[in-house]
């Protein structure tokens, strides 16, 4: 359809489900038509159920939602890393230009953020010849300045032009896994191999409330940097707050309610390096 705005997700097993809160987040504060485009790998059993709520969702609002399942393009991903915080799934989104051919320019978001603003101002955004628009964060305790590849606007004409993907997957290939060089995941390669070569779209469009104090005028807001605090875990924060307003609007409520009351109740007993959480969380 002409004029949409093109928007992506990756997601494996519940985190559809926090995507679609994301998902609704974007129509509630976007004029513009949209189509959503949800990169997933999953075993569990209600794939086809869960698909089917996204869909009617975006449709019921005048949008489009259309699945990928990707378990057979990640192969090349097999000789990746795990972390102790991600898993190769977090690579996804570096196939995305090469798995949707008919996309010259996505908007690339992680599962877990919500828009508070209208996206069109960053669909439109001019990236003058770089190849993606990102968040610049600045160097700060040990961490070298860097941009987030959470929110990403992508050209994926010279995404694809480059291969990006197979470059990217070989730098993390190449890196030690145990090393702080794979802390990020897919952020650490695509520092790498794009360095500078980006055009930074600012803090409003990638704004980190878990990290640092947010601005009024935060557009697109993201509960990145601490798992145990995002909002499906701790509703204390006037974001989090924000979050469960968009989730009660989902077909995925209830599964949220769950999902938090059994947090509750493992709270302060789980460790990484202990229990593991309950499955769904």
């Amino acid at each position: 359809m002409k004029d949409e705005i093109d928007i992506a997700f990756c997601a494996s097993d519940n985190f559809e489900k926090v995507a679609a809160v994301a998902a609704m987040s974007v129509m509630e504060n976007t004029k513009s038509p949209l189509c959503f485009h949800i990169f997933f790998t999953s075993s569990y059993t209600d794939d086809a159920i869960a698909m089917d709520f996204w869909v009617r969702m975006a449709e019921s609002r005048g949008h489009r939602a259309q699945f990928i399942r990707c378990e057979a393009k990640t192969l090349m991903f097999g000789r990746l890393p795990n972390g102790w915080h991600w898993n190769r799934t977090h690579f996804l989104k570096l196939g995305i230009a090469e798995w949707a051919p008919d996309l010259n320019r996505v908007l690339y978001l992680d599962a877990d953020v919500i828009a508070n603003g209208d996206v069109a101002e960053l669909w439109n955004m001019d990236l003058g010849g770089r190849p993606l628009g990102a968040r610049y964060v600045k160097e700060e305790g040990g961490n070298p300045a860097h941009f987030n590849s959470g929110v990403m606007l992508m050209d994926c004409d010279a995404w694809r032009q480059r291969r990006v993907m197979d470059a990217v997957v070989d730098i993390a290939r190449r890196n030690n896994p145990g090393d702080f060089k794979l802390y990020c995941a897919d952020q650490t390669p695509l520092n790498q191999y794009f360095g500078n070569d980006y055009v930074d779209i600012g803090p409003a469009y990638n704004a980190m409330p878990l990290l640092e104090q947010i601005s009024e005028n935060a557009k697109i807001i993201h509960f990145c940097g601490d798992f145990d605090r995002t909002p499906w875990k701790e509703r204390d924060s006037d974001a989090a707050q924000l979050w469960w307003e968009y989730c009660e609007k989902t077909p995925f409520k209830k599964f949220f309610d769950g999902t938090y009351q059994t947090w509750l109740k493992y709270r302060g007993q789980v460790s990484y390096n202990g229990l593991k959480l309950p499955e769904g969380l």
